[in-house]
């Protein structure tokens, strides 16, 4: 073992939450890589301090028997959390490498009854940070062609629920704008084990068309739109997820329609050619219409 190695493994087993500090710093690849050649009796002890998050991330880039030896030995709680946030392969993969008896318990509580938010949310909904701007979540949608479940989600880098972005304040904001001027953070999310009768009483839905679904440690496992929840309360089967999610992309024409009166006024004021804008103006809808036929 080289002299650099053994101060690595000693720095994993002395400080381990240091270490999990120090990994959250640096990209999950890069972690990942950082932590690979280490024995899992080292990474356990890192495994256990880091938050899920993160956590989840590296794990999902460590070698399948690294993972499933790691998880054996963390709680069964923090184990369920973090195979919960990996993508579904990589959670098939790890659970045929786990005893048998233990990967049945793990299937069993990672399947949510038929009649609860769980089984019925986005699981894969887009979420940003305080610190990305309106540009930045709007041309990550774009480059991935994502939908939004009804929401913006707003997670810190724990992936913990900050709060929620309404669609029209992200349209409508200037590119530059961080999201955390933008976040409404009072808002009850809706837990993954609630019944859709409980889910059904809750007073947001009277503000949003979809609420964020966390797990007990406030951790964005997914999204419920009210669609999805009176389908799920009328019995029909669950459809599938592209129909459970509010495009983005499909309301850009949105954020278009409400700066045209904007450019209206403006036209009119460098060309003169009032009666060009009040033309366009007569295609905008009755509050657009007078606002921009009034400048």
């Amino acid at each position: 073992m080289s002299e650099a190695n053994a101060i690595t493994l000693a720095f994993l087993a002395r400080q381990p939450r240091a270490a999990a500090g120090l990994a959250r710093r640096y990209p999950p690849e890069q972690a990942a890589e950082f932590f690979r050649d280490a024995p899992p009796a080292s990474l356990i002890p890192v495994m256990r301090e880091m938050a899920s998050w993160p956590a989840a991330q590296v794990i999902s880039r460590f070698p399948t028997p690294l993972a499933a030896d790691i998880l054996r030995e963390l709680s069964a709680a923090k184990s369920e959390t973090l195979l919960r946030l990996v993508d579904a392969e990589t959670r098939e993969n790890v659970l045929r490498h786990l005893p048998k008896s233990l990967a049945k318990r793990f299937q069993r509580k990672l399947i949510y009854p038929a009649g609860t938010t769980g089984a019925w949310m986005d699981a894969s909904p887009p979420h940003f940070t305080p610190d990305d701007s309106v540009a930045d979540c709007i041309d990550l949608v774009r480059q991935r062609q994502e939908s939004l479940g009804g929401v913006l989600a707003v997670v810190d880098y724990d992936r913990k629920l900050v709060g929620m972005v309404e669609l029209e304040q992200l349209l409508t904001s200037d590119e530059n704008t961080l999201l955390s001027e933008l976040t409404t953070s009072d808002v009850e999310p809706l837990s993954a084990r609630s019944t859709l009768g409980e889910a059904l009483n809750y007073k947001e839905w009277t503000r949003f068309s979809a609420l964020p679904v966390v797990d007990r440690n406030n951790i964005l496992l997914g999204v419920l739109t009210y669609r999805a929840l009176l389908a799920g309360k009328a019995g029909q089967r669950r459809p599938d997820s592209d129909d459970l999610r509010f495009s983005l992309i499909a309301n850009l024409g949105r954020a278009f329609l409400v700066t045209v009166t904007g450019l209206l006024s403006l036209e009119r004021r460098l060309s003169g050619h009032a009666d060009q804008g009040v033309g366009l103006a007569a295609n905008l809808p009755a509050g657009e219409k007078d606002r921009a036929t009034n400048d």
